[in-house]
Formats: C-alpha cells, sequence, structure tokens
C-alpha cells in the first residue's frame, strides 16, 4: 500500500489546496493491496466490501438514516476456513487531534465488538463449513507532520498510547510510513493490525 501510494503521489496530488485524501481511499487502497497479494499467492477466494452494514438502516422523520457501519471488511475463505479483515480509517487532521484519537479508539473497539462481529458472520453463507475462523482488525491513518502545530506527537501517541488505550490482543503490530515529502512537512501513513 506504501509503494502504492508513493508511485500515485510521484505522478499527481489528488486534492485541491489542503483538502486532504478521503478515509475511503484509505480503506479502497489497502482492500485493493490485500487482495492482489492473496491473488498472486492463489491462497482463496478473497473479495472486498466498502462500509459493510451492523444494523438495518432506519427511519427518522420519514427519511432514512445512515445505519452504523465499517468502513471495508475484506473476506478470504479458503478449503473449510475463513479469514475476516476488519478495517476502518480516519484522517487524522490538525486542531482536531485529541478528538481523532478518540475517534480512532472508539473505531477500534466497534470493529472489535463481538456483537458487531457476530452481524458480519451471520452474512457469510454455509457457515456450517467453515471449521476454522481467524478475525482480524486493521486500523489505517494518514497524517501531515511537520508544518502543523503537535503533528510531531501523533507518531509516539500511535506507537504508545493507542496499544495501550485498546487493551491486550493476541497479536498486534503497529506501524508508519513517510509517503512523500513536500517542503517543510511530509504525508505519512499509520496502520494498526490486530488479530482477534
Amino acid at each position: 500500500m506504501a509503494i502504492e501510494y508513493t508511485q500515485l503521489l510521484d505522478r499527481f496530488y489528488p486534492a485541491k489546496d489542503s483538502s486532504g485524501f478521503t478515509e475511503r481511499n484509505l480503506t479502497y487502497r489497502f482492500c485493493k493491496t490485500f487482495e492482489a497479494a492473496l491473488v498472486q499467492s492463489n491462497v482463496g477466494a478473497c473479495f472486498s466490501w466498502m462500509e459493510f452494514p451492523l444494523t438495518k438502516q432506519k427511519k427518522e422523520n420519514g427519511k432514512r438514516v445512515s445505519a452504523p457501519h465499517l468502513d471495508s471488511v475484506i473476506f478470504v475463505f479458503h478449503d473449510d476456513q475463513i479469514s475476516v479483515v476488519y478495517i476502518e480509517a480516519k484522517r487524522i487532521t490538525e486542531n482536531n487531534y485529541d478528538q481523532k484519537y478518540d475517534s480512532i479508539i472508539s473505531d477500534i473497539r466497534r470493529m472489535k465488538s463481538e456483537s458487531n462481529r457476530a452481524s458480519v458472520l451471520e452474512q457469510v453463507y454455509h457457515k456450517a463449513s467453515l471449521s476454522q475462523k481467524n478475525e482480524y482488525i486493521c486500523f489505517a491513518a494518514d497524517v501531515w507532520i511537520g508544518n502543523k502545530k503537535r503533528s510531531h506527537e501523533v507518531p509516539g501517541w500511535w506507537e504508545t498510547a493507542l496499544p495501550n488505550s485498546i487493551g491486550p490482543s493476541k497479536q498486534q503490530m503497529t506501524f508508519q510510513k513517510e509517503i512523500k515529502k513536500y517542503d517543510s512537512s511530509s504525508y505519512n501513513l499509520l496502520g494498526l493490525i490486530e488479530e482477534i
């Protein structure tokens, strides 16, 4: 994913002024890269779905209200096994770091919620024939570092405070990658992957 972003940003800048890049691009690029890697390794059937609903849509005052959802979910089927990757993304923007940190922790807890994961898995056909289930969460974020007040705090929070805030896990990995340097700032991708 980092390589694709680097190549993309070497060729064009997909935003106007400081409008940034949308969260959907983060999740789409992650899913695309993940699926391509699995196809190359011939692991099994793989597909992703964006904005996977966790509940039915409701109506308020006669208008549809958007239902809670996960940004993306990847399903991998191999023989009698299923692996599911629950994905959320955030843009960590200036002047609201603390609010974004709280939102990231809330999103991770939502992905780890047993009832939310069960809501996703109940949509899978032929569950009875699946002998093994592996589940992972993935959080992708981006941040501009260098030209914004407090931006240098973000990598430390991501590496230390975030894992401590979401509790123990079987296996967890965080990563950071500087993608592109512009004058006094750099565009960075941050990630967290955890087996649940």
